[in-house]
């Protein structure tokens, strides 16, 4: 609902995006380790639209997430380091 919302918000103020085809948002390419993963769809005007319609739409929807309140979580991920000479057995 909220990436559709920021979609169809921002279509007559993002250059190049357009409304129709109406843009989607699905479960995909789903689950990861700490994330919800999905794919929006929109259609621009031209090839070259896309990036800065990405941009801007991505901008748009980072700042929602944070009016409402939801977080992204940070990955943190512990790595051993051995020097060459270290004992191997345990």
């Amino acid at each position: 609902r909220l990436l559709i919302e920021e979609a169809t918000g921002a279509v007559g103020e993002v250059a190049g995006l357009m409304a129709t085809p109406s843009p989607s948002a699905r479960l995909i390419p789903g689950f990861g380790d700490f994330s919800l993963d999905f794919t929006l769809s929109c259609q621009v005007a031209s090839f070259t639209d896309q990036f800065a319609v990405q941009h801007e739409l991505r901008k748009r929807i980072l700042r929602r997430l944070g009016v409402e309140g939801i977080r992204i979580p940070v990955q943190v991920r512990a790595a051993e380091l051995r020097s060459a000479g270290a004992d191997r057995s345990g």
